[in-house]
């Protein structure tokens, strides 16, 4: 799925002039930088745009980007040169948010490698002007379909990850609540010889050019878990929890239909169908070749939550999946019908391939081999 906004969806018009969302940011240029944290030069105080406002085409200009769609984002770089993205966190609004978060960075939790949270690298508070508000500091990561997934094994790389992290959230009594597409993301940087723009990350950071890019297969990524401030953390012997849900990205869940939206449900048994639409909607409905996973998929989405495997059988049953593929299957390619590809895609994807099976590269990309 793409964000909800793209740098084609933005007007060129207006540019010249920071949203309401970027004013926040920007009025907070001096502090962030006396704690390490530079933003970009649209936020300086004394920008101004560097293109003929109302002549040519804003999008052309690096500082002319427009930031992630959800303003509670945005993108920075730390004092040693580290790309990092601050959130915004409303603690009136999601006060479990920074200590799940903190938690389950802790050292002790970090040392699971099946523990797929965002890291958390800092806690900004005392956030002038805003006595509510905490920033967290976290690594840049990008959506886990930029760039796109090319093969069967690279979805089951990602799929893999995923399921154990959920497995290791869940075994913590932690219940995400909002298991959605874009809470999904991926350390994108390996893929990158040169840093891509968080804005538009199909051009250089330094604005210099097209962000050329290895595939998953070549440069294995790991993908990450994030934004917990619809979370729930569960005593251990509260073993069969309930709670009125806020509706999460995912407005499909069945138990959140109609009058059953205010009705206790089981938030456990939510993140499995969410899990499992995740895939329907991200890679089954946009494209060929995942027959293999539907059946797990339908059984992880059922109307009736408890009918739903826990998390334990999912990931088993996955392992067996995995383990069924041939070399061949993994190695097959997944063409995704939003993205458009050159002509001769097809012949560099066959070359590739024989490229990485002679090279003995595992058609399944594992960051930790």
């Amino acid at each position: 799925m793409s964000p909800a906004t793209s740098s084609k969806d933005t007007p060129t018009h207006g540019l010249e002039q920071l949203s309401l969302g970027e004013q926040w940011w920007a009025s907070r240029w001096s502090w962030l930088k006396e704690r390490g944290y530079t933003l970009r030069s649209r936020y300086h105080p004394d920008w101004k745009p560097s293109w003929k406002v109302g002549r040519v085409d804003a999008r052309k200009y690096e500082d002319g980007q427009f930031p992630n769609f959800n303003s509670n984002i945005m993108d920075a770089t730390f004092r040693d040169g580290t790309f990092v993205t601050l959130k915004r966190i409303d603690r009136t609004r999601h006060s479990r948010e920074v200590e799940i978060s903190v938690m389950l960075s802790s050292p002790e939790l970090s040392k699971d490698p099946r523990n797929h949270s965002v890291r958390v690298i800092e806690v900004l508070e005392d956030v002038p002007d805003a006595p509510d508000v905490s920033i967290l500091v976290i690594p840049l990561l990008s959506d886990i379909d930029e760039p796109v997934v090319e093969t069967v094994g690279e979805f089951v790389a990602f799929y893999t990850q995923i399921l154990e992290g959920l497995q290791f959230l869940h075994e913590h009594r932690i219940a995400h609540c909002d298991f959605f597409g874009t809470n999904i993301l991926m350390d994108a940087g390996p893929l990158y010889p040169k840093p891509f723009h968080p804005s538009e990350p199909t051009r250089r950071r330094d604005w210099k050019g097209k962000a050329r890019h290895y595939t998953r297969t070549e440069r294995p990524v790991k993908y990450y878990i994030i934004d917990f401030g619809l979370s729930h953390k569960f005593e251990p012997d509260n073993t069969a929890p309930r709670i009125v849900p806020i509706i999460p990205g995912d407005k499909s869940v069945p138990e959140h239909q109609g009058m059953q939206e205010f009705e206790p449900s089981d938030p456990f048994a939510t993140d499995i169908y969410t899990a499992g639409n995740l895939v329907n909607e991200w890679f089954i409905e946009r494209a060929d070749g995942y027959d293999f996973v539907k059946p797990l998929i339908a059984d992880m989405t059922q109307e009736d939550p408890s009918k739903r495997p826990k998390i334990d059988e999912v990931v088993e049953r996955f392992a067996e999946i995995r383990a069924s593929l041939s070399e061949k299957k993994l190695r097959s390619r997944v063409k995704d019908r939003l993205t458009q590809y050159p002509a001769f895609f097809g012949l560099r994807f066959r070359l590739r391939r024989l490229r990485l099976s002679l090279g003995g590269i595992s058609p399944i990309p594992d960051p930790y081999t």
